[in-house]
């Protein structure tokens, strides 16, 4: 057992034993796409697009080319949303879809102005990670989308 005592806290946990896989095999360790977002921009996009997404299981494409990533949903009975959002990106161009709720939800609670997004293609994880910082990182498994 863990014990955490604190004034007026006190929290027990089990410590948790067994053979887990080892977390750093699944990130990759190189990408075929990188790009640079404001984070406060993105967001406001994926909130733009994820409009027409809730009819869709909050499905959001994200499409990475030049200097912009476009997020595009549709809604079938009502239409598309698409918006756009600055980017410094590298390498290929990229197609890739989330849930959009996860997506808000990640760049609702990163702590910074910048971040890094890096992609393989349409069926690998995201990496998103903070501009400068090196102690965080989160992925985001994307949704099959037909083309």
């Amino acid at each position: 057992q863990l014990i955490f005592e604190m004034p007026n806290v006190l929290i027990f946990s089990r410590i948790l034993e067994g053979q887990f896989p080892e977390y750093k095999k699944i990130i990759p360790a190189d990408f075929t796409t990188k790009a640079t977002i404001v984070r406060e921009e993105l967001l406001n996009a994926v909130r733009l697009a994820s409009v027409f997404a809730k009819d869709t299981s909050s499905i959001v494409k994200l499409h990475f080319e030049g200097s912009e990533v476009s997020l595009s949903s549709t809604a079938v009975e009502v239409g598309e949303g698409e918006s756009t959002a600055d980017a410094e990106i590298t390498g290929g161009e990229l197609e890739i879809a989330f849930n959009s709720r996860y997506l808000t939800d990640l760049l609702s609670n990163l702590h910074g102005e910048k971040l890094t997004f890096g992609g393989n293609d349409s069926l690998s994880a995201g990496l998103f990670k903070i501009v400068g910082r090196e102690d965080y990182l989160h992925l985001i498994m994307p949704v099959r989308f037909q083309q």
